[in-house]
């Protein structure tokens, strides 16, 4: 059984990986606002947006040529560790031929934008941003055999030190000129850094490894991946394809606007992305095996929301202090932004476990439905939005396409999950511990960051006066935490 995050089986495993992810994203998530910051009022609106635009382009390409392998190396690596060296072998040689491929494409996709929307082409920023695609591609492979033999806890370090590379480097290069080609150099490194320590680790706690160019085992993944990538295609343009469409629609400098309210709101999807993460090998262990995993699910699900749920709320009433105080020039356009993303984190981060679970299972077919109904809503329904509303309408179509995927997903998880009549009476305490610290924030006079450690302090003790939260919510919190539970 695993019922039990503490019993030294699946949920310890999973709660155990999750904090030590979340633990280390945490500190490069401050890091990595600080830079943000730092970034969008240095550079402008129009220079800021640019930036963005190719950051975010170049992890569109490294991730739809990846192709789903990435996932599909961890699950399987996962179940069947003992063919680690082969196929890690294999696909690293097919993975260095096809980079020449992510290069030129990306290179000419930015280039035919750049003749279409913009007064010259930006080779050199172009060309710097397509290397730092071919990076992401590989940086991904090595994640995903990290990720396969359970080295969570070498990864945690390797973003630690990734992210406190790019954000010092980045800030020089700021005070330096702020130039958009040197902050490219800057991401170039910190990607190349965190692939030689990803490395590194495979070489000393895994098996040592070399390029092999056996291509028909590496084609062989390849295809069996496709399932996968195309949701994986999916979700990536679902989470990302809205800055690519501000920034065609609507300038560079709207686009600067959108970013500068996306940035932290991404930064709230810290706890579920670390629980997929930490999960998806866990999972596809325990499925292969035969163990039973829709309690798990259920309860992981069920945390999800209480920690989702409150940010929504609490997000909203933070958000003109959070803009004006961190992001001056951009406060007034981009609260109502950020007031509008963050009514999508309920859904969100239930997206993130519930789509994991499906790859794990091996209903990666359900989730490519899932996620194309939801991408293809989001691209249709951005078009007029943009073009009406700009960045809050990219915002408002979010929640929309995201409460749909969430409502696909769900729909195909209902028999994976297994519910008690008391998580219902849990659910309603939360609710009541929720609006409780909605009234409280409301009457406060004090700036954001204290308004969310007294709203957070108020919602824990909601939740335990309210019984939103029983014993086992806390046995599963001590796990994540890294603290031993009762016995």
């Amino acid at each position: 059984m695993n019922e039990s995050p503490g019993n030294g089986t699946g949920g310890e495993r999973i709660a155990r990986f999750t904090g030590l992810l979340t633990g280390s994203g945490i500190i490069c998530k401050i890091l990595l606002l600080i830079f943000a910051i730092l970034a969008a009022d240095i550079l402008g609106r129009d220079s800021y947006g640019y930036l963005e635009y190719l950051l975010e382009m170049a992890l569109i390409f490294g991730v739809l040529v990846d192709f789903g392998l990435e996932q599909t190396v961890t699950r399987d690596l996962a179940k069947w560790k003992d063919r680690f060296r082969v196929v890690a072998e294999a696909i690293l040689g097919y993975r260095l031929v096809v980079s020449l491929f992510v290069f030129v494409v990306m290179e000419l996709t930015l280039f035919v934008i750049d003749l279409s929307i913009r007064d010259r082409v930006y080779w050199v920023e172009n060309s710097l941003a397509s290397i730092y695609c071919v990076i992401i591609f590989h940086g991904a492979l090595t994640k995903a055999l990290l990720r396969s033999q359970e080295q969570l806890a070498a990864e945690a370090g390797i973003n630690l030190a990734d992210r406190t590379f790019l954000v010092v480097a980045g800030i020089a290069a700021l005070w330096m000129g702020g130039r958009i080609s040197a902050l490219l150099w800057v991401y170039m490194a910190s990607g190349l850094l965190a692939m030689a320590l990803g490395w590194r680790v495979i070489f000393r706690r895994i098996a040592p490894c070399r390029p092999r160019w056996d291509f028909h085992l590496a084609l062989t993944w390849q295809r069996t991946a496709v399932p996968i990538g195309l949701s994986a295609a999916c979700i990536l343009l679902l989470h990302r394809e809205d800055t690519v469409m501000v920034n065609i629609l609507a300038g560079d400098a709207e686009t600067g606007i959108y970013k500068a309210a996306y940035r932290p709101f991404e930064g709230l999807f810290l706890f579920p992305q670390m629980l997929a993460v930490a999960s998806y090998p866990v999972l596809s262990s325990l499925y292969a095996q035969g163990e039973s995993i829709d309690r798990l699910i259920a309860r992981f699900l069920r945390l999800l929301m209480y920690l989702s749920i409150p940010m929504a709320i609490g997000g909203t009433l933070i958000a003109e202090s959070f803009m004006e105080q961190c992001y001056p020039k951009y406060a007034p356009d981009g609260v109502m932004v950020l007031m509008l993303l963050v009514w999508s984190l309920p859904f969100i981060f239930g997206n993130f476990l519930l789509g994991t679970v499906l790859n794990a299972i091996d209903r990666q077919k359900k989730n490519f439905y899932s996620s194309i109904l939801a991408m293809g809503s989001n691209f249709v329904l951005n078009i007029p939005a943009i073009l009406r509303y700009g960045a809050e309408g990219a915002a408002a179509v979010t929640i929309f396409s995201q409460a749909l995927y969430f409502c696909a997903l769900v729909y195909y998880c209902r028999d994976r999950m297994e519910w008690h009549r008391k998580d219902l009476c849990r659910s309603f305490g939360m609710i009541v511990a929720a609006l409780t610290m909605a009234a409280i924030l409301v009457a406060l006079p004090y700036a954001w960051y204290w308004e969310v450690l007294i709203g957070a302090a108020v919602y824990g003790a909601g939740l335990v006066i309210f019984r939103g939260a029983v014993q086992e919510d806390l046995d599963l919190a001590r796990s994540i935490l890294g603290l031993r539970n009762r016995t």
